[in-house]
């Protein structure tokens, strides 16, 4: 079984435990439970995702194909395709499901999903991806044809012809536009917990699509990533020698933010073509200080694959074949001709390795190469180790949470037992005294509850704050030397990650030296309170009082800072109509020439005004977010400090014995509840 579905099972349990815990000890306060949910949320719900980004032609359906021991899973030799995420999970019944941009969900076999999902040659100069962006968003032909100077960029100035341009619109809506399609079937046992999300091909030209881009970069609901894994195949026939491929990379890995790269593994393919065993070390070095040293890349997260191989040796071992005996000639109805003269090819250069090292050329030693060139189980085993470790951390947390609720309800209870032992043992005056001094602890507690929140609050002042993003402005300005939109975008759009980033640490610091503060005053009083979910009130407080983020990397015109933005290129690519004229009603579009430099220039002021203007109110506003939220906390310290004082009043005006008994063995049976609880945990 891999290790993320392991994780899950243990999670589950763990989560099932503690829900059992509190409805049979009644638990009504609500302590860490809100946290303990949204933990527990990517391994009720969740996969491990892993998305494959490649450049077309690059072998990325083949590759996973072998990945998932599924030949024949998805259909290859797509050519270029409308940018269609797909995910393929786990499920007893198969199933192609498509959803179309009207919302509609309709099932159909791989044969019609290539047709569906491939861009007919015809329209190869034409950029449908944001043709179809622009005719979900409601635009008519009309419309999409006053932006044909922008939509010509997109295709590295290649004119755009017009009539083209017509026939495709007047021939797609929503209702046949995809815009996700999930592959349901059986996959081995090994990724039982994973989703692997095939992204669209890549051309040499722009880099990744903008749905790929915000798929591999962005959050969920919960905070955690979309994608935990990322692979970028890259063909291992010598690609890394052709004319542009830097460049290519280059835009590609700009889309991909620092965080992401962390996560990223890089796959050679085509390990077994002559071509490349003949240039293996060269190539591989060349790799290397392409991606790795440049990008930064875990070195042991490059890999050599060939896909084929890994497929035709689950196909020969299968069937039993004899692979010496095996004719390139003869073609079994279930392989294309490419795949199956490309597995011989490799079957050939294999018998002159073994000719060439002395070894008998039979079946088992012809395996043996063939399992070796493979890489995949290699590359399996990588990623399900990365597949435990990048969720360890949660899944630690989310235990530690679990733990520290049921521990500290162990102590109080403890406390409320040996309170109303001392109330049957005790003589009255005597007890009423230590009540006295218990309750005296509390409000000390209290007392100095305000000075350690005031320390915080000194430490988050606005200069402090501040402090951290002093490096940024630098980066921002940086957006000024970019020569092209589409470098200002994605410059833009990493800063847009690290400001999001610096701004997720603040807080996640400041709720960590709450819960400090919180546990500290309670050691300094010898007092047991139960817990609070400081992330829990941080979440809210930022809910209820922060804007809607003025920037943002929106694909789609929204009210942020993005949309602004993409408002304002339309006004210069479009309804402003730079580089044409303002008569609308004239025909005569592509005669004119916009002026790239001033638009550009502009575009850059907007931006760089934007990140300023954001995080100067992020600053300035940090001083009242912070009270708002020692406001939450002191008062969710009262009210425990309250409460406590209240059950201490309630022993004390109880003069029932066999009430007070009753209760005493109450709490011994829960105390009990705990300890069993506590070792199921434990072994989890």
């Amino acid at each position: 079984m891999d290790k993320f579905s392991i994780l899950q099972k243990r999670a589950r349990k763990a989560l099932e435990e503690y829900e059992k815990f509190r409805v049979n000890l009644n638990v009504k306060e609500p302590m860490l439970s809100e946290t303990i949910r949204r933990e527990a949320q990517p391994f009720l719900k969740g996969y491990f995702t892993l998305a494959v980004v490649g450049e077309m032609s690059s072998g990325k359906s083949t590759f996973i194909n072998a990945l998932l021991g599924q030949r024949g899973l998805l259909p290859t030799a797509y050519g270029q395709t409308t940018c269609v995420l797909t995910e393929i999970i786990y499920s007893d019944i198969e199933s192609i499901e498509v959803t179309f941009a009207d919302g509609k969900i309709k099932n159909m076999d791989s044969k019609n999903l290539k047709n569906l999902v491939a861009i007919p040659s015809e329209f190869e100069n034409i950029p449908v991806n944001e043709v179809n962006r622009l005719i979900i968003s409601g635009l008519t032909f009309s419309k999409i044809r006053q932006r044909k100077a922008f939509l010509s960029q997109l295709q590295s100035g290649i004119e755009i012809d017009e009539s083209l341009l017509k026939k495709y619109c007047s021939g797609h809506s929503k209702s046949n536009i995809p815009v996700k399609v999930v592959v349901k079937c059986l996959l081995p046992e090994a990724y039982k917990g994973w989703r692997i999300v095939d992204t669209p091909g890549v051309g040499a030209i722009g880099g990744i699509e903008e749905a790929t881009k915000d798929f591999i970069n962005s959050k969920n609901e919960n905070g955690y990533n979309n994608v935990d894994a990322i692979i970028f195949v890259n063909s291992g026939r010598l690609q890394l020698q052709r004319s542009g491929f830097n460049r290519f990379v280059e835009d590609t890995f700009d889309t991909i933010y620092e965080e992401a790269r962390r996560r990223m593994f890089l796959i050679i393919t085509f390990a077994a073509d002559p071509n490349f065993i003949a240039h293996e070390e060269e190539e591989i070095d060349r790799a290397k200080n392409l991606f790795i040293n440049k990008y930064k890349l875990q070195e042991d997260h490059l890999v050599c694959v060939d896909s084929i191989c890994s497929l035709f040796l689950e196909y020969v071992k299968g069937l039993g074949l004899d692979l010496k005996a095996l004719k390139k000639k003869n073609v079994p109805n279930d392989w294309s001709i490419e795949d199956w003269e490309a597995a011989i090819n490799a079957r050939n250069v294999f018998i002159g390795m073994l000719d060439e090292d002395e070894k008998e050329v039979n079946n088992e030693n012809l395996l043996k190469y063939f399992d070796e060139f493979s890489g995949i189980n290699e590359l399996r085993e990588k990623l399900n180790d990365f597949a435990e470790l990048e969720k360890m951390k949660v899944f630690q947390s989310l235990m530690d949470h679990i733990k520290r609720d049921i521990t500290t309800q162990k102590k109080i209870l403890k406390k409320k037992e040996t309170t109303i032992s001392q109330k049957l043992l005790l003589e009255k005056e005597e007890f009423k005294k230590k009540v006295s001094i218990e309750k005296d602890k509390l409000e000390k507690l209290k007392s100095q509850k305000d000075s350690e929140l005031q320390k915080i609050r000194t430490r988050y002042s606005k200069k402090k704050v501040s402090d951290n993003f002093s490096d940024m402005d630098s980066q921002i300005l940086n957006l000024r030397e970019e020569d092209d939109f589409y470098k200002v975008d994605n410059q833009a759009g990493r800063l847009v990650d690290i400001i999001n980033k610096k701004k997720s640490d603040v807080f996640d610091a400041l709720s960590s030296d709450f819960e400090s503060a919180y546990y500290l005053l309670q050691d300094k009083q010898e007092v047991t309170m139960p817990t609070i979910d400081f992330k829990t009130i941080l979440k809210r407080v930022k809910k209820a009082n922060t804007k809607k983020e003025i920037i943002g990397y929106e694909q789609k015109e929204t009210s942020g800072f993005w949309g602004g933005a993409k408002r304002f290129l339309g006004r210069v690519f479009g309804k402003s109509n730079w580089g044409y004229e303002n008569d609308y009603t004239k025909p005569i579009y592509g005669k004119d020439i916009p002026d790239d430099n001033k638009a550009l220039k502009d575009y850059k002021d907007r931006v760089i005004e934007a990140f300023n203007s954001n995080l100067k109110e992020f600053i300035s506003s940090i001083s009242k977010r912070i009270e708002l939220v020692g406001t939450e906390v002191s008062r969710a310290i009262d009210l425990k400090v309250s409460d406590q004082q209240k059950q201490y009043d309630q022993v004390l005006a109880e003069d029932n014995t066999s009430v007070l008994e009753s209760k005493r063995k109450r709490i011994i049976h829960n105390l009990d509840i705990i300890e069993k609880t506590i070792k199921t945990i434990d072994n989890i």
